[in-house]
C-alpha cells in the first residue's frame, strides 16, 4: 500500500483548486472509468453522463470531495468521499459498495 499526502491551501476566488489540471478521469474502482473537466468555478463536470448517475462536488475551502453514483447491478446510489492532493495534482478517495470497499481516484 502507498501513501502520499501534501498541505492543501484553499484556492483564491477564481483560481483552480489543482493548478494544472482542467479533465481527466475519475476511476471507481472494478466499476467506473468516466472522463471529467474541471471547471473555471471549481466543480467537476462528467463529460460522458450515463445511466451511473455519477456525480462529484469539491468544496474548495478544504480541498474534500463527495459524490454518488449507481453500483453496477444496484439501484440505489452509493456515495463516495476524497481528498485533493494539489501537489501531485490528483485526489483520492474511496466508497463502501455491495462487495466491499473500492478505490476513488482523479487523475490527469
Amino acid at each position: 500500500m502507498n501513501a502520499i499526502g501534501s498541505i492543501y491551501k484553499a484556492p483564491a476566488r477564481g483560481r483552480s483548486v489543482l493548478p494544472g489540471f482542467t479533465g481527466g478521469t475519475l476511476k471507481l474502482t472494478d466499476n467506473l472509468n468516466k472522463a471529467v473537466m474541471l471547471t473555471t468555478a471549481n466543480a467537476i463536470m462528467v463529460t460522458n453522463p450515463g445511466a451511473d448517475k455519477l456525480r462529484m462536488t469539491i468544496v474548495p475551502t478544504t480541498g474534500l470531495f463527495s459524490g454518488s453514483f449507481i453500483y453496477t447491478g444496484q439501484t440505489k446510489l452509493t456515495p463516495f468521499a476524497g481528498v485533493l492532493f494539489q501537489d501531485q495534482t490528483l485526489g483520492g478517495g474511496y466508497f463502501l459498495g455491495p462487495n466491499g470497499s473500492g478505490k476513488v481516484e482523479l487523475t490527469q
